[in-house]
């Protein structure tokens, strides 16, 4: 979203201040206040003294999305009397003006509003509010799902038919020949992956779905939707002063004659004498296709399955401009269509573009602290925002779900970590931006230092960006007191990786040096004699009374905080998500709290006041 000019418009003080903090975060956006409260107008805010309803009216018809700071009812009314379809009215979405709560209110799917919702959402800690059935229900959305990739949709799709029968969890058959695949790993059960066209139309289904670079007839019997990726190149070459009318019909004549849908077409290529041909260039801005030339020494490097063109040669300085220029500029080793000519004015070569691996992908290791949006860091919502894929392990993804609108999610259960970072790395190396998650901090006891290991052993180079996170020892620290005020460290109960005599010699060590002593995964079904064991350890040079915090789930709706001492430890229900910390000789409980005494009285008088 943040290519997309977002318009702010704010009707109070506090409005306006939050919407100069949401222009801080997307650059791309413009703000509009009332003049009161905008005395210091700086580049791309603008004061207005007319009525809020007129200024939306006016804004309404010039913007693509529009972030309305106000009561909804305000909202609705104001833009009410502009409202055409949902194919071009921009996507507006409702703050409040403590940014507590933002709402999709128009243009959900097609116009971008849910995924706005939840980027503004992420950004500023608000509560997303989107209640477009697929939203909610976390089914696939076809209009996110074209959107995701830039596929069009053949004009007569069905999209609300598909989209219902999507919700409503009835058989929906896929055909896909073309384009991104990695969407299928996110669907449903009910939703059927076909061999061809031919087998879809047989099948039993109540809607389907085909995804294309080729033209499909539209079966109307039952909701059906066409996507087509814009993959296709189409190498041309033509005589001077051929003109945009006569190109565009050579290359429909070929996407006919082929069935090839020119909707798919993602460039044209040609000869870098021809950067200046008036007709290529009038039909690249009509259709919105890009242009790429290459200079002719370049082209005749490139090997060509029809024969030399000496006409072409003489010309243009190279014995191929159409298939060579589609070869070159698609990546592809072969010809959807060799060369075609066209009236004698126009030759057409077709390539399908190759996605191929990239260097430049980046993997964020994302520490989402303890899963409560208030405790995740700015940067990472941000990265989380960002990324096209987000990897897990299934309860930490589900902690942050409203944010995983419209992405691609890889998640697995416990113990396939190394798993789920393979995948990261994979994809990240096939140029995706990802978000590998960790609850916490990613570098305590999470996914970085495996990132890291992955990627060098897959010998695959992406960039790899660790995201902190409020650790589980720091938030359980938090809700106990004050603990962690002098030195200590953190020792994993875990013998998974870790053989248990090098866990004991930890224990022995931190214990004898007086260490404050988090432990981390203190107790398993699989181990639950390891907290006993550690127990008895620490018991050899601490006092049974010594004060022990144990904290379970922190900052979730389970949450639970005890204090006990060292010799109860045991009785005390502890599991895989407590934390559990054991106090040393200046750990005191002090009202009810766990402190940590650093030492301030041997230097000062704590009970008295200067003055």
């Amino acid at each position: 979203m943040d290519t997309v000019k977002l318009t702010i418009v704010a009707v109070t003080k506090n409005g306006t201040a939050l919407g100069r903090r949401l222009r801080s975060v997307l650059p791309h956006s413009e703000l509009y206040a009332q003049a009161r409260f905008l005395d210091d107008p700086q580049s791309g805010e603008h004061p207005y003294e007319e009525p809020v309803g007129e200024l939306i009216g006016r804004l309404f018809k010039e913007c693509e999305s529009m972030a309305l700071i106000m009561a909804n009812g305000i909202a609705v009314r104001a833009v009410a009397p502009y409202l055409k379809d949902k194919k071009s009215d921009p996507a507006v979405v409702v703050l409040d003006e403590g940014g507590e709560n933002i709402i999709s209110l128009l243009s959900g799917h097609l116009g971008g509003a849910n995924a706005l919702t939840q980027k503004i959402a992420a950004l500023l800690g608000a509560h997303p509010v989107v209640t477009t059935a697929s939203d909610v229900s976390h089914n696939l959305s076809p209009d996110n799902l074209a959107a995701r990739y830039g596929w069009l949709v053949e004009p007569g799709s069905d999209l609300t038919g598909l989209a219902a029968a999507l919700v409503n969890g009835d058989p929906v058959g896929v055909f896909q020949d073309s384009g991104e695949t990695d969407w299928q790993a996110t669907v449903n059960g009910y939703v059927t992956v076909y061999p061809s066209i031919d087998t879809i139309k047989n099948g039993k289904v109540a809607a389907r779905l085909a995804i294309t670079n080729r033209m499909v007839e539209l079966d109307h019997a039952i909701p059906s939707v066409v996507f087509h990726p814009r993959n296709l190149v189409v190498g041309i070459g033509c005589n001077r002063g051929t003109t945009a009318t006569e190109i565009d019909k050579a290359i429909n004549t070929i996407c006919q004659r082929y069935g090839l849908s020119p909707m798919s077409i993602s460039s044209l290529a040609s000869v870098d004498l021809k950067k200046d041909e008036q007709g290529l260039l009038e039909y690249s801005v009509e259709r919105n296709v890009p242009l790429r030339f290459f200079p002719a020494a370049r082209l005749a490097e490139i090997p060509v399955p029809s024969a030399p063109s000496e006409h072409a040669l003489t010309h243009a300085g190279t014995p191929s401009v159409a298939e060579a220029a589609a070869l070159l500029a698609s990546g592809a080793t072969a010809l959807l269509v060799e060369k075609q000519a066209v009236d004698g004015q126009v030759t057409v070569a077709v390539a399908e573009s190759v996605t191929e691996a990239k260097s430049n992908g980046k993997l964020s290791v994302v520490g989402i602290g303890p899963g409560d949006f208030a405790d995740m860091s700015f940067r990472a919502r941000q990265a989380i925002d960002e990324a096209e894929v987000i990897v897990g392990y299934k309860m930490y993804l589900d902690l942050i779900r409203p944010l995983l609108a419209g992405k691609t999610l890889l998640s697995s259960g416990m113990t396939k970590e190394v798993d789920r970072t393979q995948e990261a790395v994979k994809s990240a190396g096939a140029g995706k931006n990802v978000a590998l998650i960790s609850s916490g901090d990613a570098g305590i006891y999470g996914m970085a230092g495996l990132a890291f290991e992955v990627a060098a052993e897959m010998k695959i180079p992406v960039e790899i960006v660790v995201v902190p996170g409020i650790s589980a020892v720091s938030a359980a620290a938090s809700l106990l007191g004050a603990p962690l005020m002098t030195d200590f460290c953190t020792i994993s109960l875990s013998d998974y990786l870790t053989d248990w005599p090098r866990i004991e010699k930890r224990l022995e060590y931190a214990s004898k040096a007086d260490f404050v002593i988090a432990l981390y995964n203190p107790k398993s079904r699989k181990r639950p004699h390891l907290l006993e064991k550690a127990v008895n350890i620490l018991l050899n040079h601490r006092g049974g009374g010594t004060p022990v915090g144990i904290v379970s789930d922190a900052y979730r709706p389970e949450q639970m905080v005890v204090i006990t001492d060292l010799e109860n430890l045991p009785k005390q229900d502890v599991g895989m998500t407590s934390i559990v910390i054991i106090g040393n000789s200046q750990t005191e409980v002090i009202g009810g709290r766990m402190v940590t005494s650093r030492g301030y009285q041997k230097k000062y008088e704590l009970g008295e006041t200067s003055g």
